[in-house]
């Protein structure tokens, strides 16, 4: 289930160059260290895009994105070892629907108590704390904790790795029960008669990471 206006030349002159520092921040890299097992430890930091979907029982369904607000992900040598993607609820963006009236209710509702209460919880985060080899090349076995709303709850998921000569990224998707973490709007296990206005209680999600090697 899981949107400007125009500039003086000046104002978009210093936020160009603030940008570009920020660009910079978020791919650095942190000084290493060294383990246990003599491997060098590391910490660098991203970007990810989360994308999300939402169906109801019957028929139709919404899909969106949502933006990361800090990515650090933890190495050992060249092996993911853990880490941490916090995300900007307030970039929460449906993508199905055309620009208008529509489309802006749905966010707002979205954005609601009957969903996400991003007011009071602007923030989401998933936090990876334990990191395996996957069974397949270049994936790992992850097991992390989905905080929404407060709530924190852990989830198993495969995370596949693509390595270039400059860069590296992550791709995962999973699936959470909204109603665990609260969110229990038009939910069939809560809410009887609802028809054709119930709302499965499975939201999809898909991160994608981006960072320099």
């Amino acid at each position: 289930m899981l949107c400007m206006a125009a500039c003086l030349v000046m104002a978009c002159s210093n936020n160009s160059k603030k940008n570009n520092e920020e660009s910079t921040d978020s791919l650095a890299v942190s000084p290493t260290e060294t383990v246990a097992n003599g491997e060098e430890a590391s910490t660098k930091s991203g970007t990810a895009m989360i994308y999300w979907k939402g169906t109801k029982v019957i028929g139709d369904s919404h899909e969106g994105t949502l933006e990361a607000q800090e990515v650090h992900l933890e190495f050992e040598g060249d092996k993911l070892s853990g880490g941490e993607i916090i995300v900007d609820m307030t970039s929460l963006e449906d993508t199905d629907m055309e620009e208008g009236e529509w489309k802006d209710k749905l966010e707002a509702h979205l954005a609601s108590d009957d969903f996400f209460s991003i007011e009071t919880h602007p923030t989401a985060s998933i936090q990876l704390t334990e990191v395996t080899p996957g069974s397949e090349p270049n994936t790992y076995q992850v097991t992390g904790d989905l905080m929404i709303k407060d709530t924190t709850i852990a989830h198993t998921f495969t995370v596949q790795e693509m390595v270039s000569d400059s860069s590296r990224s992550y791709t995962t998707s999973l699936q959470f029960d909204r109603t665990k973490y609260g969110i229990k709007y038009n939910s069939t296990n809560f809410f009887d008669n609802l028809k054709d206005k119930a709302i499965n209680d499975e939201v999809e999600i898909k991160v994608e990471v981006a960072m320099n090697k």
